[in-house]
């Protein structure tokens, strides 16, 4: 890993991070941003990396031991939590995060190839942009938006999987 200071600024280049048991590499700059935020600019990549891992962050890791009980009783993960989001990160932070996984994990069994994201961090607001990559036999583009909310959080979002019509025809 690479320090560098800059001003008001922290870099790190040829980063390389255990995360949840996965291994992060890439480059990361942290810096105050607008109305005390704090702002964050990451390229990173991935062999491997669960969605649920990247939603970890967002959520009130109170409840998490009740997930976690209930992921054993099932005998598998699941692959969207049951745990509440935190109001207070969607105000934490503002910038753009870049990924690159191998394999994108949506769950047991399932994964996006190949996959890219793009996350966009706003006051208040968590898109991800994009979510490039291939599954099922076919190229999936998914948008996803995560905005406060009185309740938690308003999650909305697109899904689209382009598949060949003769590919399914042996299936």
């Amino acid at each position: 890993m690479r320090l560098r200071l800059d001003g008001a600024a922290v870099g790190m280049d040829k980063l390389a991070l255990q995360v949840g048991g996965n291994r992060l590499t890439g480059k990361i700059t942290l810096s105050g941003g607008a109305d005390g935020r704090r702002r964050i600019d990451a390229s990173l990549g991935a062999e491997e990396i669960a969605v649920a891992t990247l939603l970890s962050p967002l959520l009130d890791l109170r409840f998490s031991a009740a997930a976690a009980a209930e992921a054993v009783l099932h005998g598998r993960s699941i692959p969207w939590p049951d745990e509440p989001f935190s109001a207070s990160v969607f105000d934490a932070f503002e910038g753009q995060i870049r990924l690159h996984a191998k394999r994108l994990k949506l769950s047991d069994g399932m994964t996006v190839e190949g996959a890219k994201l793009n996350v966009v961090l706003q006051p208040g607001k968590i898109e991800i942009k994009e979510i490039d990559g291939s599954a099922l036999g076919g190229e999936v583009k998914v948008a996803v938006s995560i905005e406060k909310a009185p309740a938690g959080a308003e999650v909305r979002g697109t899904f689209a999987i382009g598949l060949m019509l003769e590919g399914l025809a042996g299936a």
